[in-house]
This record gives C-alpha cells, structure tokens and sequence, in this order.
C-alpha cells in the first residue's frame, strides 16, 4: 500500500530482455580454436576478452557460417609470410581476435578470387588497374 493515499503499490513495469540468439556452441568452439591455434603457433596462451572476442566472432559467424570462419582462422593464425599485407599488419599487432575480425573480409574475397578462371581473373585485373586498386 502506498503510505501516502493508502492505495495498493504497483509493480513497475520493467522492460524485458531481447531473447538472445543461440549459437548452438559455434563462438565458444571458435574461441577454443583460436585458443589452440594461437598457443600451437607462439607458445603462449592467448589474452582472450571473453565478450568482446565473442561478440566478433558472433558476427562472423552470423555473416559466413562457423565453418567458413572456422576455415579462414586457420589460415589466419597459420599465415607465416608477412609480404601480405594483412598477415603483416596482423604481425604488427599481435594475432588477435580483434585483428582477425578486421582482415577477415580482406581475406574473404582474397580466398575467393583464388578460385578464379583465367578470363575471370584478366578481367578483374583490367577493373583494378581502371580504378587503379
């Protein structure tokens, strides 16, 4: 009861929580992965931030499927010539879940255009040289 009008309190209505979407484990074995990986290549256990290194791979996977990710982490972590101008930028700073999340694109279309026929790959170098790219 309120105690001054002697009418009864009401319960304030809060706002409710956004389900979360389900996973179904693919961030944490994503996670383990990079764990893994990044131990097997320096020798030291990574610093991993659990919610903002879930929450990028999250996206990713939310973006291209857990086994794309999965895929492109490994090529990540096992990159060992720095002439490529994201391995070296990611040498630069420390093979991070946060420096994979950013080159991960870049190395999305590189994948891909890995795959091209020899017309195809003439052409898109006669657009890159165009618009000088």
């Amino acid at each position: 009861m309120s105690a001054l009008f002697g009418e009864p309190a009401q319960e304030e209505a809060r706002p409710k929580r956004k389900a979360r979407p389900q996973t179904d484990g693919a961030v944490k074995r994503l996670i383990d992965q990079y764990h893994r990986e990044f131990l097997a290549r320096h020798g030291v256990k990574p610093r991993i931030n659990g919610g903002k290194d879930g929450t990028l791979f999250k996206q990713l996977v939310a973006a291209w499927g857990e086994q794309r990710v999965s895929e492109l982490l490994t090529r990540f972590l096992n990159e060992r010539d720095t002439r490529i101008a994201w391995a070296n930028w990611a040498d630069k700073t420390g093979w991070t879940v946060g420096a994979f999340a950013h080159v991960a694109q870049s190395m999305m279309t590189s994948t891909q255009q890995q795959g091209m026929d020899d017309r195809t790959a003439a052409n898109v170098a006669a657009a890159r040289k165009a618009t000088g790219r």
